[in-house]
């Protein structure tokens, strides 16, 4: 699904959430919520999120939610980062 076709889709049904559209839900939700120090995991699941439609609306969301696993194809380590250089511009 490209971009312009995850657009096309909510301009029909402006009620969908993105979540709907996500790939994770499709997955072992174990892989997104790995060890902190399973540099593996991460990366698989990263990998998943890529393939993802939705992948900045889901950062979004866990950024401003302050979820823990991957979300959005970063850690939460990564997301901390990202929140503290927005912050700070």
């Amino acid at each position: 699904m490209t971009p312009d076709d995850f657009a096309e889709l909510l301009a029909r049904d402006p009620a969908a959430g993105w979540m709907d559209w996500a790939v994770c839900p499709e997955i072992d939700p174990d892989l997104f919520f790995a060890e902190p120090n399973d540099p593996v995991s991460s990366r698989l699941a990263k990998a998943v999120c890529r393939g993802c439609p939705v992948v900045s609306e889901c950062l979004a969301y866990a950024i401003e939610h302050g979820e823990v696993g991957v979300w959005g194809g970063t850690t939460e380590k990564e997301r901390k980062r990202l929140k503290s250089l927005a912050l700070a511009a």
